[in-house]
């Protein structure tokens, strides 16, 4: 599990959103609150959702620290543990992507219903945009087909609460 916080300033605007912490993507250990109001977020990789409404678990010890990240001494600390589910169907989508007819064609499982086809010209975006074209009912998928362009475009199936 990877765990990132999102920070809001004063005017309640992100500043970094998804920013890794507590060891994440070789971010340190032990995190520093900046006074602001700050929310976290986890990542888990879809093969470790192994069974629906799986419990997901994340356990913290805080504590007033000197700067180094040391504990002071005379002040309290405690030790809070996070719960959560995960979804309530393992979700782990059959897609593809083919070119046919001059087109491109987007595909994945029909049972799996809150899927949006989602689309960025970069990866190194962090603002994806769903495609608005409906899926259809295609050889057993669901399927959206996508009018090709000159530009590169990377496709994502999100999953919508």
């Amino acid at each position: 599990m990877k765990t990132y916080f999102i920070n809001e300033d004063v005017t309640g605007d992100p500043g970094s959103p998804y920013t890794p912490i507590f060891g994440t993507d070789g971010s340190p250990a032990k995190w520093r609150w900046d006074g602001f109001m700050d929310h976290n977020a986890y990542a888990v990789e879809l093969k470790q959702i192994v069974s629906s409404r799986q419990l997901f678990t994340a356990t913290y010890h805080l504590y007033i620290g000197d700067a180094d990240g040391n504990p002071v001494a005379g002040y309290g600390d405690t030790t809070t543990t996070w719960r959560w589910q995960g979804p309530t169907v393992v979700v782990v989508p059959t897609s593809g992507i083919a070119w046919t007819n001059s087109q491109i064609v987007v595909y994945w499982k029909p049972t799996i219903t809150n899927l949006t086809l989602m689309s960025v010209d970069s990866l190194s975006q962090t603002h994806w945009v769903a495609i608005t074209n409906k899926p259809a009912l295609s050889n057993g998928n669901a399927t959206v087909i996508i009018e090709p362009s000159r530009a590169v475009k990377f496709f994502r199936l999100q999953l919508n609460p």
